[in-house]
């Protein structure tokens, strides 16, 4: 019983950790992405 704890506990970590990753990502990207237009419009 322990152990699936645990292991419940580390799936939904690695998910949630995940999903916050691709956000951050996501958002850099919509933030980078008008600089690199500019850039290469010079």
């Amino acid at each position: 019983l322990l152990f699936g704890a645990t292991l419940i506990k580390a799936i939904v970590f690695s998910i949630s950790s995940s999903i916050i990753l691709y956000y951050l990502f996501n958002t850099l990207l919509q933030i980078t992405l008008p600089f690199g237009f500019i850039f290469d419009n010079f």
